[in-house]
């Protein structure tokens, strides 16, 4: 087994780095010496001939680093001397972020309009959860997140079956060290590769940082709950233009308490009544439970002599219950209320640090390296309930319970007794990352070619553990005869089996364990060619080789994913050509070949051009081709069954049904039994599955008339085939003859499905963006207003040849459990003066059609189909100020969601531990903030 491998072994200790930055910075004698400084560009005035020019003689030693005057454009492998959009790219400069308020990446980005279905915390215990991702246009397997243009390492525990986590974890960066984020909003796998179907994130840290910053903040909540800090050195020396190199070091240490569910109890109801027709029904969660502490009796319908189901609470008073229960619905009896004991987001704790610098090599070539370190923990996540025990009554009239029982009027003899503790916090996760990524390279000018050669390695790893409590050595088993009184009593200070039950907790078990790594080494260089009308014809070209594995292991006993080892090599060429037909109008072409040892040889090409009109206008569009290859893991065709879930529906055992299980028998020569039960579904990956492709167009126009006004507006379409999914099992019982290879025989002899992963789906998105931004200088200060938007025209999917594609547009899609908004909002105002700020964002999303639900109908306690569920739209306002004290020492305020909206009610599930709201798409925090201060030295 691969193991994983730490760049430094003091990573993992933060004062270690520190210490090993500052020293790094300051140490070297050299570099501190100013006089060595001076010596050194003495020299390179020496040594560095003058350059000769028709008509001028040029003999300034800023020649040489005329490679600094150049830029890299996301979205193309072309140095230019100017930048030039022909692609919808993004720019979040570093003052755009500190007008927002920002204190993390997942605040930059996920407010974001062109951003929806993202991964936050609080989706930590769910099937996608566990890390925090970016997902441009709702495609967040689609999204290449870079770090200055270099992959990072994906999520480190990989999924065989189902959804995949293929993204990276954005909190991976330290927000400090960013000096802009790029955002190409079109497909890019002609120059990226795999992964850039939707577009790509380049997160680009500061090329200079001169002496000390420090920053310290604290963080908090109007209503409770999330309280946090963090602290912030950003340290450097040396200019690589005035010194010949630059060495930056950022280092960051941030904490953030749980929200629990009983701080925000609005978020942890386990019933909401609703209204239709006069009528009122009430929807009730999945944690609302019988199994409780005082434990209830329950009394079994018996169909032979008609005695309906009975079931009885001692918390049960006069038709009330007590705080933390509901009254169960026609029945004298208490449910228990387990989303109180739930935690909304996780303890969150990181420790970052990124060391980065230049050195000037001579003869137009620069040397730089790269370490960038995150240790990333979601801890404290109350998400599962404790176990639940059936007890049955002894015999005796002085038997624990049987006077209970028959006061009650049940019989002793036939009552079960549900128990299970209340009121105590849920058991516990806690993942933990460790991620880095080491790079060095060399670049500059040679022979004409602006040139990057550059290898890196980066690796993520998770470990996730549960809590786990011993009932079985405390003789809490179910099956036994009640015996213990305390069972009848609640869980207060002076019972017995709350010390018992505390005494049992904090012993942690770890579940998994998952690493995924990624090495690269890649080429690539471009120059002008020829001119035309003035204009450079540039081409650009590269090379690249890389490898990724993953080593996954399960460590607990249940029976889950099991674990597995893969590592694949790609290879890949690419070409850019970038055509000035006319002064006025540039077409750039691109194209690029990928060969993949377990996949084969794909090839992707794009066409993208600009034209600028004389009056402020311009106009731009592009098409191109994409893909995604499948995960390592989904490639994985594992020889153990693990059970993924059940049908929702019971197995009727159909003539069809029984052919199958009939044809079963026969071939593994033993008898398979049909079981009119829900039947199990155990999952794997295909090694026959081909990579997602894709076809996205834009189309665009802008209108800069001065540097202080501009509009843009981009039309935009995906088009995806060949969707990696699995078939729905409903269709599969539906038709058992026709899906007959998905059924085999389970260890007990009964029949159950096998689903693996196929490329049967497909998926169209398309919509528009704008942007406008406005700015007046004033004697005041500057005025600033910055209008961001999304407006989606087109969602939907189709889940398997044939089928008729559903719309998640405004609307629940139940196939794929999404929803796209069809509208995202972010208005930013504000003035900026020479010593004090102060801006407003205004953040909406318009509501959708949310999903059907069941509701029993309090008047015939029937349960009854309901539909027509609408989530209205949600806005929000945040507040950001900033006051300059002195020259070295500033001051910064925000108020997030300052008018404390409440999220709006949504029955989608989106976290386990959430009913009736939808994380995804409205926080839950409620009025928030956060106060800090900022020195320089």
């Amino acid at each position: 087994m691969q193991q994983p491998f730490h760049p430094c072994g003091v990573l993992k200790i933060p004062t270690a780095l520190l210490g090993l930055g500052v020293s790094l910075v300051w140490a070297s004698p050299v570099w501190a010496d100013e006089q060595a400084a001076q010596q050194w560009a003495q020299t390179t005035a020496q040594v560095i001939p003058a350059k000769t020019y028709p008509a001028v003689q040029v003999v300034d030693t800023a020649l040489e680093y005329r490679q600094f005057e150049k830029v890299e454009i996301t979205g193309s492998s072309i140095v230019r001397k100017e930048q030039t959009q022909a692609l919808p790219v993004q720019v979040i400069t570093r003052d755009d972020i500190r007008r927002s308020g920002a204190s993390s990446m997942v605040d930059v980005l996920h407010k974001l309009p062109i951003m929806s279905m993202v991964v936050n915390s609080a989706a930590m215990i769910t099937t996608i959860g566990g890390y925090t991702t970016a997902s441009l246009r709702g495609l967040p397997a689609g999204t290449l997140l870079l770090l200055n243009g270099k992959r990072l390492s994906s999520y480190g525990r990989q999924s065989v079956f189902g959804v995949d986590r293929p993204s990276v974890d954005i909190n991976t960066v330290p927000l400090s060290a960013i000096e802009k984020i790029e955002i190409l909003s079109d497909g890019a796998s002609s120059l990226y590769g795999s992964d850039a179907i939707a577009g790509v994130i380049n997160i680009i840290t500061r090329t200079e940082q001169k002496g000390f910053e420090i920053a310290a903040e604290t963080l908090g909540t109007s209503q409770g709950g999330g309280q946090g800090h963090q602290i912030t050195l950003n340290a450097g020396k040396g200019s690589l233009k005035k010194d010949g190199f630059s060495l930056r070091l950022t280092a960051e240490l941030f904490h953030r308490d749980p929200l629990q569910g009983s701080e925000r109890p609005q978020y942890a109801q386990g019933r909401y009544v609703v209204e239709r027709d006069g009528q009122q029904y009430a929807i009730d969660g999945g944690r609302l439970t019988s199994y409780a502490t005082p434990g209830v009796f329950f009394q079994p319908a018996n169909a032979a002599d008609g005695t309906p189901r009975k079931v009885f609470s001692l918390l049960h008073q006069d038709g009330q219950c007590p705080s933390g229960y509901v009254p169960m619905l026609g029945q004298p009896s208490c449910q228990y209320n387990g989303y109180s004991a739930l935690t909304i987001y996780p303890q969150q704790d990181s420790r970052k640090l990124l060391l980065s610098g230049e050195k000037w090599l001579g003869d137009g070539t620069t040397a730089y390296a790269e370490v960038l370190y995150a240790q990333l923990t979601d801890g404290e996540m109350a998400g599962q309930g404790w176990r639940q025990l059936v007890y049955s009554l002894g015999p005796s009239p002085d038997s624990v319970g049987v006077q209970e029982a028959l006061r009650a009027g049940l019989d002793p003899a036939k009552t079960q007794f549900l128990w299970s503790p209340s009121l105590l916090h849920g058991l516990k996760r806690a993942y933990e990352q460790n991620n880095w990524r080491v790079a060095t390279g060399l670049k500059g000018e040679w022979g004409g070619w602006d040139y990057k050669a550059e290898l890196y390695r980066a690796q993520a790893q998770v470990s996730r553990k549960v809590e786990v409590t011993d009932f079985v050595g405390q003789g809490l088993v179910s099956g036994r005869v009640l015996s213990d009184p305390n069972m009848l009593k609640p869980l207060t200070a002076d019972n017995p089996l709350t010390a018992t039950l505390n005494g049992l907790r904090n012993v942690w078990n770890t579940w998994d364990e998952g690493t995924t790594y990624t090495t690269v080494g890649q080429v690539r260089a471009s120059r002008p060619l020829m001119e035309i009308e003035g204009k450079d014809v540039m081409l650009g070209t590269g090379l690249e080789w890389r490898r990724e594995g993953t080593d996954y292991r399960y460590v607990s006993n249940t029976e889950q994913q099991p674990s597995f080892q893969a590592e694949r090599d790609i290879q890949a060429a690419y070409l850019e050509l970038q055509l000035p037909v006319t002064p006025q109008w540039d077409v750039t072409a691109s194209t690029r070949w990928d060969r993949y040892s377990d996949l084969g040889t794909t090839h992707n090409s794009k066409l993208a051009s600009r034209y600028d009109f004389d009056n402020g206008w311009s106009a731009r569009a592009s098409w191109g081709t994409g893909f995604r290859a499948p995960s390592l893991a989904q490639l994985q065709d594992v020889s153990k069954l693990y059970a993924v879930g059940t049908t929702t529906y019971i197995n009727e055992c159909s003539p069809d049904m029984l052919s199958v299980a009939a044809r079963l028998s026969t071939s593994q020569d033993r008898t398979v039994s049909c079981a009119k039960s829900a039947m199990t579904i155990y999952g794997t990956g295909n090694p026959d599955l081909k990579p997602e492709l894709s076809t996205q167009k834009s189309l665009g126009l802008a209108y800069r008339p001065t540097r202080n006004f501009s509009v843009t507006a981009d039309w935009w379409s995906i088009d995806m085939r060949d969707v990696i999914s699995t078939m729905a099992d409903a269709a599969v019982y539906a038709d058992p003859i026709q899906y007959e290879k998905f059924y085999l025989m389970q260890s007990n002899g009964t029949l159950a499905m096998r689903l693996p992963n196929y490329n049967i789906g497909q998926r169209k998105k398309s919509g528009i963006d704008f942007d406008v931004r406005w700015r007046a200088p004033t004697d005041m200060g500057q005025w600033n207003l910055f209008v961001q938007g999304t407006y989606n025209l087109k969602s939907q999917d189709q889940s398997a040849p044939g089928q008729a594609f559903v719309s998640d547009l405004g609307r629940y899609n139940k196939i794929t459990d999404t929803i796209t908004p069809r509208l995202r909002l972010r208005w930013i105002a504000g003035l900026s003066t020479a010593t004090w700020s102060l801006h407003g964002a205004l953040n909406y999303t318009s509501g959708y059609a949310d999903q059907d639900r069941s509701g029993v109908n309090l008047a015939t306690l029937q349960s009854t189909p309901l539909t027509g569920f609408a989530v209205p739209s949600f806005t929000t306002l945040d507040l950001h100020a900033a006051y300059q004290i002195s020259p070295a020492v500033s001051l910064r305020a925000t108020l997030g969601n300052a008018l404390n909206r409440q999220a709006p009610q949504a029955f989608t599930s989106t976290a386990g531990q959430v009913f009736g709201f939808n994380t995804r798409e409205h926080a839950l925090w409620g009025r928030n903030f956060s106060v800090g201060l900022v020195a320089r030295f």
